[in-house]
């Protein structure tokens, strides 16, 4: 704090010599210099007195024209080496007391040696506090590593942390349409999970979900193989079990399944039709010689353990196994391609079918495999 008189001589050249000024009018204006500030008063021999002049950074001005040979000063009775000037070109070198001064004007900085505004600090304690809580983002933040937690309506990148609301958000905009299946479809699956109208865990279940099946609305039930050559889908009592019009088809290798039952009748009159099955017509299940009669075969596999014929019958791509001494007889309107048959084929009961690329006595002394007989 100043306490001393501030006084100045001020002198001009006259005809090549110092003279001093002893008439005038001097003011000091501290910064930022718009007024005056203290009023100088001639002593006597050019100096001046300003009065007790408090510490700060002075012009000289000589009425309203500024001293420019005095240029910007500090005044004052606290040392200080240099002051700042506006062009930044001198740098404080010395302790401030800064409890009642501050810094005012200065710019943002934007790089790592600049100043920081009181505005940036705020903004900065701002965010701190914001970062404290819980956090809305209104856009999209990137993070370290690429990472961008993405608000609601924003498209999420590879590497973004979406927020729940954004998930849900999203979850919501996604249009799905359920599994379409046809009414009059049923599939058997051994082991599964039950479905009302769609999966059953045996065939007969299956069939007798089937309402009302005709020629016009027939059913199809698929039996889904368990991709094991010992595992078999029985149909057994196949009698009440088979339904005219309610068609079978096998998915997938090893599609075995077994028809017959102890209490199932040796003959079987359907409209049905079966397509890629391993069917297993066991010597313990059936009794005596099986009889089909409208059936239509497409690439099946018989396994028969007695004589067996087909009366009306259509089979097409398929193979008949039997044991020796067994045989294979074809009546009525029996059509049959492409067929291979391993005992003797009779054909003298066809009346209007045929018999075309068919081989019969393939291996009369074919020895079957173990009976899958249903216990």
């Amino acid at each position: 704090m100043a306490t001393k008189e501030y006084t100045l001589t001020i002198t001009e050249v006259v005809d090549g010599i110092f003279e001093p000024v002893t008439a005038g009018t001097y003011y000091l204006r501290v910064d930022p210099f718009s007024s005056n500030t203290y009023t100088g008063t001639h002593s006597g021999d050019g100096v001046w007195s300003f009065g007790v002049v408090a510490d700060g950074i002075y012009q000289l001005w000589d009425g309203s024209a500024k001293v420019a040979k005095f240029g910007t000063r500090w005044i004052g009775d606290e040392s200080i080496a240099t002051y700042i000037h506006v062009d930044g070109s001198s740098t404080i070198s010395a302790n401030i007391p800064m409890n009642s001064f501050k810094f005012t004007g200065l710019g943002q900085g934007s790089n790592d040696d600049d100043s920081v505004t009181y505005e940036q600090l705020t903004n900065l304690q701002a965010l701190c506090a914001l970062l404290a809580e819980d956090n809305y983002f209104v856009g999209a933040n990137d993070f370290s590593g690429g990472s961008i937690i993405v608000p609601d309506g924003y498209t999420a990148g590879s590497s973004a942390a979406a927020s729940q609301n954004y998930v849900d958000y999203y979850i919501a905009s996604v249009v799905t349409q359920p599994f379409q299946e046809s009414t009059l479809k049923r599939r058997v699956i051994v082991g599964g999970t039950a479905e009302t109208n769609k999966v059953y865990l045996t065939v007969q279940t299956a069939v007798a979900s089937c309402t009302t099946p005709t020629t016009d609305k027939r059913y199809i039930i698929e039996l889904v193989s368990s991709g094991t050559a010992t595992k078999f889908i029985s149909a057994t009592t196949n009698a009440a079990t088979m339904v005219n019009y309610v068609d079978f088809k096998g998915l997938g290798a090893y599609t075995n399944l077994i028809l017959g039952g102890a209490t199932g009748s040796a003959s079987l009159t359907k409209y049905i039709t079966m397509t890629n099955l391993i069917i297993w017509l066991g010597n313990g299940d059936i009794t005596s010689a099986r009889t089909f009669q409208n059936f239509t075969f497409k690439d099946c596999i018989f396994y028969a353990f007695n004589d067996i014929t087909f009366n009306a019958c259509k089979l097409y791509n398929c193979y008949v196994y039997q044991g020796a001494g067994l045989s294979v007889t074809l009546t009525g309107a029996a059509e049959v391609m492409n067929c291979c048959f391993m005992q003797e084929i009779d054909t003298s009961g066809i009346t209007t079918g045929f018999v075309a690329n068919t081989s019969s006595e393939v291996s009369t002394g074919y020895t079957m495999p173990d009976d899958p007989t249903v216990e």
